[in-house]
């Protein structure tokens, strides 16, 4: 008779029992990757362990029920089921290590339907887990009668637990390497472009290749692989072979993935563009085996990018490369300023008084004009020269320097004889003239500051009447000194460093001080005291005389409040505003701001007349506004701007300041009193007082007196002085008469 296999029941030792049971499981290896290896641990359980029934049952995540992968009962397998969680042992088992019940199961659990069915009087379930820890299910065994499950039995099932838990989770991962190789398959497939991987060989010899490729080269995937019937190398065009050689090894040398765009032949003979982006594959020795990537067609995008930036680097009037197409030629042959790749002339052109034929002939002639100098100047440039329109009648040239070229200046001689002659615009001949300002890369590097330096040159040959100016050091040597003091005076602004002077202005008939005008003065520790109109000059380039206006206002009301409250008489002062200022919508409010509870009528606004007439209906409109709020105004250097009598009315000033120019020279120059004596009674019928400025001797404060002026400032009286010397001096005097 055969040996009885021994169970826990048994006379057998524990350690045969461990191993009948590793003896059986061994031979169920042959299972693994089956169902039925789940059905042949259970029943091992179920013989070894002598119970009614075993189950090895899967939870998924976030579900309220089990389903059993193996179901043994009384010996044999019987069909899956499917069961509630709730109110089940099982349950228990899922929040917990392992749970035992040695009776009265059924009693406990009544709602557990399983166990009312085949009647179960003991229980034992101890979870299974996956290598991350995470719990899959549970392995349970069952039985009628009652049963003490001991922590031996409770290790074995454990046992079978682990072996379970291994084969659902391997079961899991399978079915998911499954589906993401599936899914990986379809959107390959379906992606519009080929995805590759080919060997590090001159054919980039195709191991593997979507089916894409039909569609974008017109050969199929077995056509290519492993170079069949052609190589890749074949389809890329010809010119560029080496560029894509060249971009590949670059990037694999930097350990770079790499990105490039260039031509393929297709099966048709269709020229097409494609981009490619890929990345090296490293051998166990870090050489490059293999090469991974993406190619798709980019053929409409490349015409259309070559449609725009055609569009966007052309000027629409003449077709030559415009502002921005110039910038990048720069930028690219000056290396972004730190590195000079090579050296060049850069030449701005204008067209001499080229206003002048808009204004006489019409926008329509202008056009015309500037076609035909920009098609003289396409067909006059040569290898080595490049030339862009830069704005309305500004042309760029840029000269390539090379020892055996021709000099700039026989350059531009060329290019100027070539444009200056005559053009037929319509029904008009029109004379053409160019002038140009050049710099040198030598001097110079980065485009914007040769753009500008080529500006100062041109600036200097229009000042200098000369066809051809060439930056040189002098020239850089003012720029610098101008940026510097544009430095120092720009930190003073922000510090408030300026300081405001007091001229006065003296009654002609009594002698006696009846007003003052407020003038800014810079002294700067380094330059010392710097002009007003250089200042001035530097504020408008920066836009600041918004900025420079409202502090001297603001220190002229200051020094009114503080004489208020030490003389019992204070005069009036005028304060001088610039046309910029006059754009600023804020300007009314911020000057009623500053003078705050001082008297109306106590400050008078002053503006040049050739400001005022620069646009007179907005000064209009501002003039009527402030003098509404309380300020009187005044045209300063009135004779100077040409204005008309009917834009002076409109103005409704209440003060013509005479311009020094006329006042110097009206004792000498009859034209120049008829002048002053016109101001003065035109002043007068219109309802105006008059101020002259400039007086030096007695000989023209008596002739402004007696033509009918009755107030002046200037040298004979006083110079512009500091405000604490002029309240010493002029107004102490004042108060005490």
């Amino acid at each position: 008779m055969g040996s009885k296999k021994p169970t826990v029941e048994s006379q057998g030792s524990d350690a045969e029992v461990v191993d009948e049971i590793l003896k059986r499981v061994s031979e169920a290896q042959r299972l693994v990757g089956h169902q039925d290896y789940f059905v042949e641990l259970m029943q091992i359980l179920a013989s070894t362990l002598q119970v009614d029934h075993a189950m090895v049952a899967e939870v998924l995540p976030k579900q309220h029920t089990a389903t059993t992968k193996a179901l043994v009962s009384f010996g044999k397998p019987v069909a899956n089921i499917t069961y509630e969680l709730k109110g089940s042992p099982c349950e228990q088992v899922l929040d917990r290590q392992s749970c035992a019940f040695s009776e009265h199961v059924s009693e406990q659990f009544p709602d557990d339907e399983v166990l009312q069915q085949i009647k179960a009087e003991s229980y034992l379930g101890v979870p299974m887990f996956d290598q991350a820890g995470f719990k899959l299910g549970l392995v349970a065994l069952l039985h009628g009668a009652p049963r003490e499950f001991s922590p031996f039995v409770q290790r074995i099932v454990a046992i079978i637990a682990t072996l379970a838990g291994a084969e659902l989770a391997q079961s899991h991962s399978y079915k998911a390497l499954k589906e993401s190789r599936r899914r990986l398959e379809t959107l390959i497939d379906n992606l519009p472009g080929v995805a590759y991987r080919c060997k590090n060989d001159e054919f980039w010899t195709m191991e593997f290749i979507s089916s894409g490729v039909e569609s974008l080269t017109g050969y199929t995937p077995q056509q290519l692989l492993d170079n069949r019937e052609l190589s890749w190398l074949d389809l890329i065009y010809p010119p560029d072979r080496s560029i894509v050689d060249a971009s590949v090894e670059v990037s694999n040398e930097q350990h770079k993935p790499f990105q490039l765009s260039y031509r393929i032949i297709r099966k048709d003979g269709q020229v097409r563009w494609v981009w490619e982006q890929g990345q090296a594959v490293y051998g166990p020795d870090q050489s490059v085996s293999h090469l991974e990537g993406f190619i798709t067609d980019i053929t409409e995008r490349q015409e259309q990018n070559e449609k725009i930036t055609k569009i966007a680097f052309s000027d629409t009037l003449t077709g030559l490369p415009n502002r921005a197409a110039l910038l990048h030629h720069l930028q690219y042959n000056t290396g972004n300023g730190s590195e000079r790749f090579e050296a060049m002339y850069v030449a701005i052109i204008d067209v001499v008084s080229f206003r002048d034929i808009n204004d006489n002939w019409g926008i329509h002639v202008g056009d015309i004009v500037l076609q035909q100098i920009a098609e003289r100047l396409r067909e006059s440039t040569r290898a080595n020269e490049y030339c862009a329109r830069m704005s309305a009648d500004e042309f760029v040239l840029v000269v390539h320097d090379d020892a055996n070229q021709e000099s700039i200046e026989h350059v531009l001689k060329r290019i100027m004889n070539a444009v200056n002659k005559p053009i037929r615009a319509d029904s008009v001949e029109v004379q053409v003239k160019l002038r140009a300002g050049v710099v040198h890369t030598s001097m110079i590097a980065t485009p914007s500051e040769l753009l500008r330096c080529a500006s100062t040159a041109l600036h200097q040959a229009k000042s200098s009447a000369r066809p051809l100016c060439v930056y040189s050091q002098e020239l850089a040597a003012q720029l610098q000194k101008h940026r510097h003091k544009t430095e120092r005076f720009l930190r003073a602004l922000a510090k408030r460093q300026l300081t405001i002077y007091f001229q006065p202005q003296i009654d002609l008939a009594t002698n006696k001080l009846i007003g003052a005008e407020v003038l800014c003065r810079w002294f700067d520790d380094e330059l010392g005291m710097v002009a007003p109109d250089q200042f001035i000059a530097i504020a408008a380039e920066q836009g600041v005389l918004d900025e420079l206006g409202e502090q001297v206002m603001s220190q002229a009301c200051d020094y009114l409040r503080q004489w208020q409250e030490s003389y019992s008489q204070v005069v009036k002062i005028s304060v001088n505003l610039a046309v910029q200022q006059l754009d600023s919508e804020e300007l009314v409010a911020k000057l009623v701001q500053l003078r705050g509870e001082l008297p109306e009528q106590l400050i008078t606004l002053e503006i040049t007349e050739s400001a005022l007439m620069s646009d007179p209906d907005l000064a209009t409109g501002v003039i009527h506004k402030l003098r509404e709020s309380g300020f009187k105004f005044a045209v300063d250097d009135f004779g100077t701007g040409y204005s008309s009598l009917a834009y002076l009315q409109s103005f409704s000033v209440d003060i013509l300041k005479i311009d020094m120019s006329f006042v110097q020279k009206m004792i000498d120059d009859e034209s120049s009193s008829a002048i002053v004596s016109t101001i003065i009674a035109m002043a007068e019928t219109l309802g105006m007082s008059t101020i002259a400025e400039g007086v030096e001797t007695q000989a023209q404060a008596d002739a402004l007196l007696k033509a009918g002026c009755t107030s002046a400032q200037g040298y004979l009286f006083a110079k512009p002085i500091p405000a604490e010397e002029f309240a010493k001096q002029w107004l102490s005097r004042l108060n005490d008469s």
